[in-house]
């Protein structure tokens, strides 16, 4: 009966996990499993340690690691985003529209958040430690050295989980190797204003000052009292009064999927704008947790998206970033949100630059004057 009982008992928390780990970001599964389940494991192995070097009675070294563990664990996971953004802001301030950051200033704030948390966890267990230690300085030596040995597991076990993926990408100091037909793209910028900028970026253009929420997304961008709507050859089109144009969205991209508001999980299956009059072996399709995928004749290539172990970049999110609103122009060049950024990828050459600091873009076709 207790055999049976205990097979139920990790089947369903097999099945928690598997749950979690399909509606949760990679760094969120990767936490939890921590918690759960590597925990227990890290704590025998740091007290066996402390018993082979120090000669501390096992029993007593595992209910003082075991403790240690998880009171860094959740002391951690309190305080992990806050000094991770605190440790990356200024790499972000400093570096963040330079070509390198993605490859050089990221990895080195990453590095920095990383020393921060094994910092602070080696002073949490210390505190623990001071129990089975005749002193506080002896506690912190045989902490450093511990938690070092089991910080390098650790580190490859969430670099395991880590998607560099948009690294890969070759970034360009502007978008000037752009050629598509005219376009305009609107966006939310980081105040909240309404704005636009060209595919081939330059300045940008504040067309609407009022600051709006940004969980509005899409429909605010385009959805304003000033604006009408008209059926044109069985497509629908939108007058901009106050910007002097009309666009036209494709079917099917009719404005009801526009009026209504939809969170970051619907607006990432949002059926989105592809410009493109020529047929193209490239396709786009937004994830909601996998990012963007590109595929070439039904063949994937590779995909915008990236997850890191500790928020060291305002556009993360529990260590991903947000990779959503795909819109294809001609030319096969697909701008989208990628971090709180508006980027633009050429998908044969895999050229990437940013255009704008923002959120949610539409690319629309000038039409008319």
């Amino acid at each position: 009966m207790q055999k049976k009982w205990k097979f139920w008992g990790a089947l369903a928390a097999l099945g928690v996990l598997t749950a979690h780990a399909n509606m949760s970001t990679a760094m969120e599964s990767a936490s939890m499993l921590h918690g759960m389940l590597l925990n227990p494991i890290v704590a025998i192995l740091e007290a066996a340690l402390i018993t082979l070097l120090w000669r501390v009675r096992f029993p007593y070294a595992l209910l003082t690691m075991l403790g240690a563990n998880y009171l860094s664990f959740f002391i951690g996971y309190l305080l992990n985003r806050p000094l991770s953004r605190a440790v990356g802001y200024p790499f972000y301030t400093l570096f963040g529209d330079a070509t390198w950051y993605w490859s050089v200033a990221l990895p080195l704030a990453l590095l920095l958040a990383i020393g921060v948390m094994y910092g602070l966890t080696v002073l949490v267990e210390t505190a623990l430690a001071r129990l089975v230690s005749h002193s506080w300085r002896d506690a912190l030596r045989r902490m450093a050295l511990v938690n070092g040995v089991s910080a390098i597991g650790m580190l490859g076990y969430y670099l395991y989980w880590s998607d560099f993926d948009f690294l890969r990408l070759p970034k360009e100091p502007n978008a000037e190797f752009v050629q598509t037909a005219p376009a305009t793209i609107y966006f939310v910028d980081l105040q909240g204003r309404l704005c636009t900028v060209s595919p081939q970026g330059g300045e940008v253009t504040v067309i609407d000052e009022s600051r709006g929420r940004i969980v509005e997304g899409i429909s605010r961008q385009v959805v304003r009292s000033a604006e009408i709507y008209r059926v044109v050859d069985e497509q629908w089109a939108l007058l901009l009064r106050s910007h002097g144009m009309e666009i036209t969205f494709k079917t099917p991209y009719p404005p009801s999927d526009l009026r209504q508001p939809k969170p970051l999980a619907e607006r990432a299956f949002a059926i989105y704008p592809d410009w493109r009059e020529e047929p193209s072996p490239y396709k786009v399709q937004p994830t909601r947790l996998d990012g963007i995928i590109v595929s070439k004749d039904d063949q994937e290539l590779f995909r915008i998206r990236m997850n890191l172990p500790h928020d060291v970049d305002p556009g993360q999110e529990d260590g991903f970033f947000i990779a959503t609103n795909p819109n294809v122009l001609p030319g096969d060049y697909v701008v989208y949100e990628f971090g709180c950024r508006v980027m633009i990828t050429h998908l044969p050459t895999r050229r990437t630059a940013k255009l704008a600091d923002g959120y949610a873009p539409i690319t629309m076709r000038r039409i008319k004057e």
